[in-house]
């Protein structure tokens, strides 16, 4: 199987890691939303990637140590949705850690030191809240516009037709009211800073880059003193 030179080839994985710091999501729209947090809380010096789908990151982890760079890596976060279950999305990021011989975290936002350290987030609690299209909403919930919403997606569950990825169809439905026809999307929307970064919706996902980006852990699990 080819799995491992198809998955390096590939145009969302650099060939070369340029930074010490990388972190990792689902897809091209997780990449520009955590790019721009991460500018927001002016942490540099952060290479941000994409799995091409929670499917692939045991492929993508394994691959991860024949590139160029990896040698120099102090510090990787996975960050991936809930779905319908947020234990077994724990799970699945720590079995596959685990089993391509990185420090196996044992709950979302945990951190443990290595070479490299390594942080996981699982976003969502599986139940109402599964996905980072229903985080990054939750930070604009004060908009004038959501009591509408939420009405209409009350009445299409009364009408027995709520779509099958409420989350992604809250989000599409959202979007469509915004008045910049330049933003497409999810990674559109978190380009053009349509989402409160400093809400507390982004608390533990503000928390974890802080800590694992700016203040690393040392080996013996305990923060640095460094900035």
């Amino acid at each position: 199987m080819a799995e491992n030179s198809s998955l390096i080839s590939s145009p969302a994985v650099a060939a070369q890691l340029t930074t010490t710091k990388l972190l990792v999501g689902e897809g091209k729209d997780e990449v520009q939303v955590f790019t721009a947090l991460l500018k927001h809380l002016g942490i540099k010096d952060v290479q941000v990637e994409q799995t091409g789908g929670k499917d692939n990151l045991r492929i993508y982890l394994k691959t991860l140590r024949l590139r160029d760079g990896f040698a120099d890596l102090t510090a990787l976060g996975v960050i991936r949705d809930a779905d319908n279950s947020a234990s077994g999305a724990l799970q699945s990021v720590c079995d596959s850690l685990r089993n391509n011989g990185f420090p196996n975290p044992v709950k979302s936002g945990e951190i443990v030191a290595g070479s490299p350290s390594v942080g996981v987030m699982v976003v969502g609690d599986g139940d109402k809240f599964k996905m980072l299209e229903d985080l990054c909403l939750e930070s604009v919930s004060h908009d004038a516009v959501w009591p509408c919403l939420a009405e209409f997606f009350a009445c299409l569950k009364d009408a027995e037709c709520e779509p099958p990825n409420l989350s992604k169809a809250r989000f599409s439905t959202w979007m469509a009211i915004q008045t910049d026809a330049n933003a497409r999307g999810l990674g559109g929307a978190a380009k053009h800073d349509y989402f409160l970064w400093d809400s507390e919706a982004f608390a533990d996902l503000r928390n974890l880059l802080a800590t694992l980006f700016t203040n690393p852990l040392t080996d013996k699990g305990e923060a640095s003193d460094e900035s």
